[in-house]
This record gives C-alpha cells, structure tokens and sequence, in this order.
C-alpha cells in the first residue's frame, strides 16, 4: 500500500530527510520554507547556495535532488511534485499540469543572495521573522553571505525558464528553455542556435545544465 501525504509537513518533513543524507547538501547555506503548507495550495521552498560552491553547479544538485523527490512521490506516494519559478506561473503551471490537489505544487525558489529576495519580495522581512519561517537545512545567518557571481542576470533568465519539473509537454518544454538557452548564448559570445528544436523532457534538461556550466565557466 501506498502511503499518503496528508497535509504539506509532510512533504517538508520528507525533503528534510533526504537532504540530510544528499553528499552534496553543504552546497546550500540555508534551505527553508514559510507560508501556508496546505496540500491543496503550493509550498514555497527557498535555496540559499553556499558561495564556496559555483552557482550554477548548485542549481543543477537542487533541480536534480527535487527531480529524485518527484519520483519518490509517484513511486511511493500516489502523487507528484510540480514547481513553477515565479508566482506569476502559477496559474500556467496548474492549468498546463493538470494538477490535481494530491500533488504537491511547489513555489521553487532560488537566490543568489538574500538582497535578491527582498527586491522580489518587498514582504520579505516579515517572512523571516514568521512562525511559519522553518529551517530544513543550514542556518538562517547564512541568509547573510554576499554572493552576486558575475552573469547574475542570465543564471535568473535560466532559472526563470525552468519548467523541468512541471509537467508541460515536450514542445512548451523545449520552446520555453531553448528561447533562453540561445539568447545566453548570443548574448555573451555572439552565437545563436537556429530555431527550437523539440527535445525530450532529458534532452531538455542535458542543455539547461550545459549552459549553467557555461555560465559558471563565463563568471570565473
């Protein structure tokens, strides 16, 4: 028998468990959640990279170890994990997922620096000092490292283009990534691939990490 999520602790509960044992979790200063954790509503995460580490490489480790924590959901759970970037792809990302309320939608969030957060999210001074404010890894004063890498403009491009994880099909998948992935490239040495081409949910995923570390290599 399956077991069951029956509200969002337990969701968080379970990401703490597997971060606690991930080789690479010291890759992240802080992981924490707030808000509402209400399965039937999102679960905001926050990721807060260790600056030791390159960014890019970070993010990679982070999508990889949500991806492990979807397929523990359908394999174990009779549910899912979908995650949007932004608060203004929710609603696209429900729609387009066809969501349903056993599945956990996740506001995944990423930043470079706790700076980044406040210009997002003016709120954010209210969140930190909230009850809800949970710890699930590191610590709260490692909120505090500076840590803007140079190319931060593109890694946010990147990662706002992240819908590996949210169920679309391969052709919104490919033309969401790839119209990033190209003007990454453009933008810093001048090349642009022809056209989108229609990859798989791997494929995709294969060229998003590749241009992270391309970035990486470009902000040494």
């Amino acid at each position: 028998m399956k077991k069951r999520l029956n509200k969002g602790q337990d969701f968080i509960e379970l990401v703490e468990k597997r971060i606690s044992i991930l080789p690479e979790r010291d890759h992240f200063g802080c992981i924490f959640t707030f808000g509402s954790q209400e399965i039937t509503g999102d679960i905001d995460l926050y990721w807060s990279p260790n600056p030791k580490y390159k960014l890019g490489e970070t993010y990679k480790i982070k999508t990889e170890f949500l991806r492990q924590i979807k397929t523990e959901l359908k394999k174990d759970y009779n549910s899912d994990l979908i995650t949007f970037t932004q608060i203004s792809k929710r609603g696209i990302v429900e729609y387009l997922s066809k969501r349903n309320p056993k599945q956990v939608l996740n506001h995944d969030l990423f930043f470079s620096n706790i700076e980044d957060l406040f210009n997002r999210a003016p709120f954010t001074d209210e969140v930190l000092n909230s009850p809800k404010f949970q710890v699930i890894h590191g610590s709260k004063e490692n909120l505090k490292n500076e840590y803007s890498p140079e190319k931060i403009y593109f890694y946010y491009q990147l990662i706002n283009s992240n819908f590996l994880l949210s169920n679309f099909n391969d052709e919104v998948t490919s033309r969401n990534i790839q119209h990033v992935t190209n003007y990454v490239q453009k933008r810093l040495i001048g090349q642009e691939k022809e056209g989108i081409r229609i990859l798989t949910n791997k494929e995709n995923r294969k060229l998003f990490y590749e241009t992270l570390a391309f970035l990486d290599k470009q902000a040494d």
